[in-house]
């Protein structure tokens, strides 16, 4: 049964804040004779169209009128004065078998300012649901509905919102265990013991603390780094996901009561191929948060004045609209900066015709990282190369406060990417069995990731050449044969060098002839180095050793350091000679050593060898002259000590002692040995060696006793050249011709 009544407005504006509808008491009557089924307070409820709405007598309202406020006629939409049915809601009592289906167990309320205001609101959640709780308990309400609530505390009218709505019947159904409303339709009817939440809007003017809803869930579930193709990086993603991850599990009520912010940014440098873009790649496919927005450094430049900075608010577009709606509660958004140094480059270093495109980039960065209006539901990741190109103010706690060195992988590590990178091939039972990964992980000493997947394709591509006809192309392959053998992985890592590997073939160059034992003197200076080179590797306490070799030209030297170096066993090893700086100024000799001793730090264990390394500095002895911008870089170099966990074996050669001990050079070394020249009496020995028996014995010894010098090596091995090709067609050399040759070359 059903009653016509006309809307109308309410009759004050303080009755709006009821949410209530009001006739005349007349028309009560008329409405609470439909039946005797009322809601405990006396007070019948009416439907009217989708709004279930409880009513009160106000004799300012006429006859045969339905009062109804702004909210409700906007909901229902009714206009003023339009006529319509109203009918009395049952089924929502308290009490009976059926009553939990239609009572709110949950209620969750979507928070604004009644009047549109830019003002940004942080209220106490804890303190208002009470009043508010108190202002509509025993009305009925339905998802979508808007109702108004006056805070009389801050003064403030709101407008609420209703979101979702769990039924108390569903609520204890499933355990406590949320689950949204199914319909948008259904009417429940909010008791003392409803459950309220709170939540700001869109535009962001209300937000709310002391919220006791816990971190949005952050991970996926049954994950390993493994299955997505990350290995040799549990200690880094440790300190990542310690640093950065940690907190955001964290319910926010008791971040605020320890003070602390989330860590909003991390950097990831290193070498190349170290694996930095696919870190930042799949540390997003292990969180449960918005899909990554993935910007190389340059596509964030643009010709247009201004576009650049719109770039980089454009990133953060997404994620500041959410934090305006949900505050802490607000899903992650991750930013992910490859070649952030691109951008980044501290401010101030550009040149004087530079627009200043770079600094303005830097300043709106940190503006939206760390400025008045920032955010905290985003996390940055960036990636560099060259992390001292970067500006230093980027760096500090609240920015990219976390920064993390993707290094080479030691052996562990190694063997993890080999696994990863050859797992379809075991699967597939095409790796041979005689392919022991441990081993060959022990075998690419400072591979780096990239470097390692190239060296598995490199094998393969052995593999089908065994089983392709060069000679007929077309003849076809046999492919269910094809298995990837050790003899392969020999092939490859003969091919593939890694960046921070040593080059053995600069290296043999300088010992074309090999190392023979010289004289007691030579001898114990091989087994000094030796020793030292082992020192370096065992001594937990020792991070850098710098010895210094002097000596007449010719003498060795060279071949020594070079020596030591393969035969160490340094899977790092770089040489720096004069030849390298041919063309090169003062300030770019500094940088390249610099960048030397820098790539050496990337490796557990290395060697660098300082040949001639007064002609690093540009020394003449006329005048004197040399570099001392290069003297002191030097000697800053061999100063410092390597980092933590790193070992660093500096061997320097010398022919100008004087100078290098004047210019204080000499002191910087721990060790500075002389490597002599060739007595006479040890001559023999060297000539015995090199010379396929083109001198008797008898011509061995006059050559020594004829001797009153002390010879340089290599004049002397010159010599013996010299003297075999003028007389190659002889099957003997006289002791008077060697002599006349080595006369010949020391003069």
């Amino acid at each position: 049964m059903t009653v016509s009544l006309v809307s109308c407005n309410l009759p004050a504006q303080e009755l709006a804040f009821t949410n209530f509808a009001y006739v005349s008491s007349s028309t009560y009557t008329t409405l609470k004779n439909l039946s005797n089924t009322q809601n405990g307070t006396g007070q019948p409820r009416i439907l009217v169209k989708n709004l279930i709405l409880n009513i009160e007598i106000d004799e300012r309202v006429a006859h045969g009128e339905l009062a109804l406020n702004r909210l409700h006629r906007q909901f229902a939409r009714i206009e003023s004065r339009e006529r319509i049915e109203v009918e009395l809601a049952v089924g929502f009592g308290t009490t009976g078998s059926e009553a939990a289906k239609s009572i709110a167990g949950t209620l969750l309320l979507e928070a604004e300012l009644f009047v549109g205001s830019s003002q940004q609101l942080l209220l106490d959640g804890e303190r208002i649901i009470p009043g508010i709780l108190q202002s509509i308990r025993n009305q009925v309400v339905t998802q979508g509905q808007k109702v108004s609530y006056f805070y009389k505390e801050e003064n403030l009218l709101l407008l609420l919102t209703v979101k979702d709505i769990l039924s108390l019947d569903s609520l204890l159904s499933n355990g406590n265990k949320k689950e949204h409303s199914d319909s948008k339709n259904s009417h429940f009817l909010i008791i003392d013991s409803t459950n309220m939440e709170l939540t700001g809007s869109k535009t962001g003017t209300v937000r709310f603390q002391n919220d006791h809803r816990s971190a949005p869930t952050l991970f996926r579930h049954h994950f390993s780094f493994k299955d997505i193709g990350i290995g040799g990086l549990d200690d880094e993603f440790s300190v990542i996901f310690r640093r950065a991850f940690a907190s955001r599990v964290i319910p926010p009520k008791l971040l605020k009561e320890l003070g602390i912010q989330h860590v909003k940014g991390l950097i990831l440098h290193g070498p190349p191929g170290t694996g930095k873009t696919l870190i930042a790649r799949q540390i997003a496919k292990v969180l449960k948060a918005r899909e990554p927005k993935i910007v190389n450094g340059p596509e964030i430049l643009n010709k247009y004045v201004g576009q650049s900075e719109e770039n980089i608010r454009n990133l953060f577009k997404e994620a500041e609209d959410e934090y305006r709606q949900k505050g802490d509660f607000s899903a992650l958004h991750i930013i992910i900066l490859d070649e952030l140094d691109a951008i980044c480059k501290s401010r101030g270093a550009g040149s004087s015709g530079s627009t200043g495109v770079g600094d303005s980039v830097v300043n709106q960065l940190l503006s939206k990282i760390d400025g008045v209006n920032s955010i905290n539901n985003i996390l940055l990741i960036g990636m560099t190369n060259r992390l001292d190109l970067l500006d230093e103010a980027l760096l500090r706690p609240g920015r990219f406060e976390v920064q993390i060195e993707i290094g080479l992988p030691d052996s562990e590590g190694r063997l993890e990417i080999l696994e990863i990178h050859t797992k379809q091939m075991r699967e597939s039972s095409r790796l041979a069995n005689d392919v022991d990964l441990s081993a060959l992980a022990q075998e690419s000493a400072n591979f780096s990731g990239a470097e390692l997947e190239g060296l598995v394709r490199s094998a393969t591509s052995f593999a089908f050449q065994r089983h392709i006809d060069m000679g007929d192309m077309t003849k076809p392959m046999d492919a269910e044969n094809i298995k990837v053998c050790r003899s392969d992985f020999e092939s490859a890592l003969e091919e593939v060098q890694p960046a921070f590997g040593t080059d053995e073939d600069e290296l043999q160059s300088l010992v074309p002839r090999g190392i023979i034992k010289l004289g007691s003197e030579s001898q114990r200076n091989l087994e000094l180095l030796k020793r030292l080179s082992e020192q370096i590797k065992a001594d937990e306490n020792l991070s850098t050793l710098a010895v210094l070799l002097y000596g007449d030209k010719g003498t060795g030297k060279s071949a020594l350091a070079a020596h030591i170096a393969i035969t160490g066993g340094f899977p790092f090893t770089k040489l720096q000679s004069p030849l390298q700086f041919v063309g090169m100024s003062e300030s770019a000799r500094s940088q390249e050593l610099r960048k030397t001793f820098s790539d050496a730090y990337k490796s557990d264990l290395s060697c660098i060898i300082l040949d001639d390394i007064e002609r690093l500095m540009d020394f003449t002895a006329i005048g004197p002259r040399f570099s001392n911008i290069v003297l002191q870089t030097i000697m800053i170099l061999i100063k410092n000590r390597a980092p933590k966990g790193r070992k660093l074996l500096i061997l320097a050669t010398t022919s100008e002692y004087e100078f290098v001990h004047t210019s204080g050079l000499a002191d910087i070394f721990n060790l500075s040995i002389r490597v002599p020249s060739v007595e006479s009496q040890d001559v023999p020995g060297i000539l015995d060696y090199y010379q396929n028996g083109l001198f008797t014995p008898d011509t061995l010894t006059k050559i020594s006793d004829s001797l009153r010098f002390p010879v340089p090596i290599k004049k002397l091995l010159f010599a013996l050249e010299l003297v075999q090709h003028k007389f190659k067609n002889s099957s003997t050399i006289s002791h008077q011709d060697f002599l006349n040759s080595l006369h010949d070359v020391v003069n």
